[in-house]
């Protein structure tokens, strides 16, 4: 249960500094997206558990979806912990694996 998990969390980073971080990831173009495509928008996501980070939609056309020179963000806070420097080599941040993926919203999915 999610009790366990909460208390196995926290003993697991018993002694470790946490520090938090943002991070964001800017898409400009999707391409080799199939047509036709069963939305007329993509996102480009960032998700790692429940939490979700989306960029703005964008219209495909011939099977690519752009969003400009600037870009769109898609933007997370994460909290990451120093590793314990067992090899005396300094101290590293722990790997934290996020998930990217292209969704097309309302196309008979949750996005």
């Amino acid at each position: 249960p999610a009790g366990m998990r909460r208390i196995q969390h926290r003993a697991k980073h018993v002694g470790r500094e946490s520090h938090k971080f943002a991070f964001e990831l800017v898409a400009r173009e999707v391409t080799g997206l199939p047509e036709p495509l069963p939305g007329n928008a993509v996102v480009v996501a960032l998700s790692r558990g429940v939490k979700v980070a989306r960029t703005a939609p964008a219209p495909p056309v011939a099977g690519v979806a752009q969003w400009g020179a600037v870009g769109s963000p898609a933007s997370v806070v994460a909290t990451l912990y120093r590793s314990h420097d067992k090899a005396g080599i300094g101290k590293a941040y722990s790997d934290k694996l996020y998930r990217v993926a292209v969704m097309v919203p309302g196309a008979g999915g949750d996005a």
